[in-house]
C-alpha cells in the first residue's frame, strides 16, 4: 500500500494510467514499463482514501517491484510511504453468478451493483474479519477479491466454503483460472509478453495515457509509436471439429515459408467447445478472419483463424449486470425434455426420477424481499429452511431469513418474474440467478435411495413442517425439499448445475437397481 500527500502523483509517474482522477472507492488496471517502454508488470490499483492506495502486482514480481518503487520513492523524494503487504495479506477470489448470494451470508455490505459497482473497492467485515473487497473480474464472471490478514485466511476460507455449500461452491486452481482468463483475452505478463514487448504490441494502448506529463517508459514509446509494428498480439481459434494434436505454446506461425509469429497461450475452452489462444503475428496477418498456418513439433501444419477478443462475453454483461433468466442452466436441456411437468411423475412407480431443470426458478434476497413477494401474491413461509406450495402447483422456499426461491409448475409463470420483467424490484430486493439442476423423486423407494447417497434419515422427518434441508448427496451439495403426494414420498432436489450430469448419472444408476423410471435427462452430455 502507499499513503501520503504525493501518493497519487507517485503512481502517475510509475504506471501508465491516470490515478490522480481515480475516485475513492474504485479500482483501475495498472501497467508498469521500464525505461525502454517494455512491459515489466501489471496489477490493480484501488483508491481507499484521497491519500491512501492499495495495489497488487504479479505474484512473481512482488519483491522486485517493491524494491524498484522504494528506489524511486527515495530518488524522487516523494511525500509518501510504501509498505509491502505481500507476506502479511492473503486473498481469496470468489467468482461466479452466485458470488453475491454467497457473500451476502458473510457481510452486511450492500452488494448491489449500484452500491458496489464493477471495478469498485470496499472495506467491510467478512465473516467477522476486516477485509478489502475488490470487484474485479480476471476470470470473466461476477466476482470479488477478498483481501484479509494472512493469519485469518483459513478462517475466511472455511467461512466462504460453508456459506457456499448450498450453492455448490468448489475450489478452482491456477490452471482453471488461466483458462477462464484466456476466454476473456486477458494477457499474463511474462507469458504473453517478453523482454521486448511494448503495450502497443500487446494490444494495450488503452492502458497508456500518453498525454500525461511523465511516466516511466513514456519517452521510449513516443519514439517507437510512429514506427510500423513488427508483430501484434491477436486472438485465434481452431475449428470446432479440430481433431489432430493441438498446437502448443511457442509453436510458430508460418507465412509463405517464413516465421511470422508464435503462440503465447492456447487451451481448450469447454464453454466455447473449441481451442482458443493468443499469438503474436505480423500486421498483415492480424486481420479478423485471416487463416493462420501453425507448425507443430513434428513439422506438420494446422490452420487457425484470427478471432476478436474477448472470446467470451465481449460486452462484460456477466460482470456488470445481475441477469435474471428463466431458463439459464449450466446444463443444456434438450428441447424434447422441456415439456415435462410435475404431473409427469408416476406415483404408482416404486421410484420415479425426473429432470425438471426447465422450470422457471426465481431467487430474491434482501430486507425487502418478504414484503415484495407478498405484493406479488406469493405466500411467505413463516420460518427459514421451510417451504410452501403455490396454488398453481409451484412452490416457494425460504432459504434464510431474507432469501427466497420461487418455482413454477411448468405451465403457469412465476408472478415475481413477470413483475421483474416489467420493472426492477425495490432497492432492498436483490435478484439471485439460479442455475440449478432440479430433480423430482417420487415413490416408496425414495428413502432407500437417499440412504445410499446422503446421511439424511428421511423417515425421522416431520413432513408437516415442510423442511428445507441443506446437505450433500453423492458428495454434491444439494437442497432437499421432502414431501408427499397421495401419501407417497415426493422429494424435490436442487444442486448447482456444474455437478448436474454427475449427480444425475449417480441417481440414475441407483434408480435402475431399484427398477425405477427415469425421465428427462437421457441425452444430456457429460
Amino acid at each position: 500500500e502507499i499513503r501520503g500527500a504525493d501518493a497519487a502523483e507517485f503512481l502517475e509517474r510509475v504506471y501508465t494510467g491516470r490515478y490522480a482522477n481515480l475516485k475513492v472507492g474504485m479500482t483501475r488496471y495498472a501497467l508498469m514499463l521500464d525505461e525502454s517502454g517494455v512491459i515489466i508488470d501489471d496489477g490493480v490499483i484501488a483508491r481507499l482514501a484521497p491519500d491512501h492506495f492499495y495495489f497488487t502486482t504479479t505474484t512473481s514480481g512482488a519483491a522486485s517491484v517493491y524494491r524498484e518503487l522504494s528506489r524511486l520513492n527515495t530518488l524522487w523524494r516523494s511525500q509518501c510511504g510504501l509498505v509491502n503487504l505481500t507476506g502479511a495479506r492473503s486473498a481469496v477470489n470468489l467468482a461466479g453468478p452466485a458470488a453475491p448470494a454467497v457473500l451476502s451470508h458473510l457481510t452486511d455490505l450492500d452488494l448491489s451493483s449500484e452500491a458496489f459497482p464493477y471495478l469498485g473497492v470496499r472495506q467491510a467485515n467478512v465473516a467477522g474479519i476486516p477485509a478489502i473487497l475488490m470487484r474485479v473480474g480476471f476470470v470473466g464472471e461476477w466476482g470479488y477479491e477478498i483481501h484479509v490478514a494472512a493469519d485469518r485466511a483459513v478462517t475466511l476460507w472455511d467461512a466462504v466454503m460453508s456459506a457456499g455449500a448450498a450453492y455448490g461452491i468448489c475450489p478452482f486452481g491456477v490452471e482453471a483460472q488461466r483458462r477462464l482468463r484466456l476466454e476473456k483475452g486477458h494477457l499474463i505478463v511474462a507469458q504473453d509478453t517478453d523482454g521486448l514487448t511494448t503495450p502497443l504490441q500487446a494490444g494495450l494502448p488503452w492502458a497508456v495515457k500518453m498525454d500525461k506529463p511523465f511516466f516511466i517508459g513514456q519517452r521510449s514509446l513516443q519514439i517507437v509509436a510512429p514506427r510500423p509494428l513488427k508483430q501484434t498480439l491477436v486472438g485465434f481459434t481452431l475449428d470446432a471439429q479440430f481433431q489432430p494434436t493441438p498446437p502448443q505454446e511457442c509453436h510458430l506461425v508460418i507465412d509463405q515459408g517464413e516465421i511470422a509469429g508464435r503462440i503465447t497461450s492456447i487451451a481448450f475452452s469447454p464453454t466455447l467447445q473449441q481451442h482458443i489462444g493468443l499469438a503474436y503475428v505480423t500486421p498483415a496477418l492480424a486481420v479478423v478472419g485471416t487463416r493462420l498456418t501453425i507448425r507443430l513439433s513434428d513439422r506438420s501444419l494446422v490452420t487457425a483463424t484470427i478471432t476478436p477478443t474477448p472470446f467470451y462475453d465481449p460486452q462484460n454483461h456477466r460482470q456488470k449486470v445481475n441477469v435474471i433468466s428463466s431458463n439459464q442452466t449450466l446444463i443444456d436441456i434438450p428441447q424434447e425434455t422441456r415439456s415435462h411437468t410435475l404431473l409427469d411423475i408416476d406415483v404408482n412407480s416404486s421410484l420415479s426420477l425426473i429432470n425438471l431443470s426447465h422450470l422457471t426458478r426465481f431467487g430474491v434476497k434482501g430486507a425487502g424481499a418478504s414484503a415484495w413477494l407478498t405484493s406479488q401474491t406469493i405466500p411467505i413461509p413463516t420460518c427459514p429452511n421451510s417451504w410452501l406450495p403455490l396454488p398453481n402447483g409451484g412452490l416457494v422456499a425460504r432459504l434464510g431469513l431474507t432469501e427466497f426461491l420461487v418455482e413454477d409448475n411448468g405451465c403457469d409463470p412465476v408472478a415475481p418474474l413477470l413483475a421483474a420483467a416489467c420493472q426492477p424490484p425495490p432497492e432492498a430486493v436483490y435478484p439471485v440467478l439460479r442455475q440449478d439442476l432440479a430433480i423430482a423423486l417420487s415413490g416408496t423407494a425414495v428413502p432407500d435411495l437417499l440412504l445410499q447417497t446422503c446421511s439424511v434419515n428421511v423417515r425421522a422427518l416431520d413432513l408437516r413442517d415442510r423442511p428445507v434441508i441443506l446437505t450433500s448427496m453423492a458428495g454434491v451439495a444439494v437442497t432437499v425439499l421432502p414431501g408427499e403426494r397421495q401419501g407417497i414420498p415426493f422429494y424435490r432436489i436442487w444442486c448447482d448445475g456444474t455437478f448436474g450430469a454427475y449427480l444425475w448419472q449417480t441417481l440414475e444408476a441407483i434408480a435402475a437397481e431399484l427398477d425405477g423410471s427415469v425421465t428427462g435427462f437421457e441425452q444430456i452430455p457429460d
